[in-house]
């Protein structure tokens, strides 16, 4: 992205700023930003959207893992209660699963 400061520095105006930027991204980027915007064209976004919708894909919010990490959570032989409810609560802080436990 951060071809986008050419843009800048050689003062292109914002209407032609998403043509160049669709025209110099490798075909598969392009065809993925077609799948990604789908049935919307690329012609009705702004560069800063197309670059925003970019972004979320190539790194998305790690909710399937986190969300994998708190299912698969298990108390240890021995390990206290409180413990174990105290790491459940911990893995919850990254996953959106809605908290069923509650505090006394």
């Amino acid at each position: 992205m951060e071809r986008v400061q050419i843009f800048e520095a050689n003062e292109v105006s914002a209407e032609k700023c998403l043509s160049i930027f669709v025209s110099i991204i490798s075909g598969s980027a392009y065809a993925l930003l077609r799948n990604l915007l789908s049935p919307v064209s690329s012609k009705d976004k702004s560069l800063d959207e197309v670059i925003a919708i970019l972004k979320d894909h190539y790194k998305p919010k790690p909710i399937i893992v986190e969300k994998f990490h708190f299912l698969s959570q298990s108390q240890l032989p021995g390990e206290l209660v409180a413990h174990f409810i105290a790491e459940l609560r911990c893995l919850l802080i990254h996953c959106t699963l809605i908290c069923i436990l509650r505090k006394p």
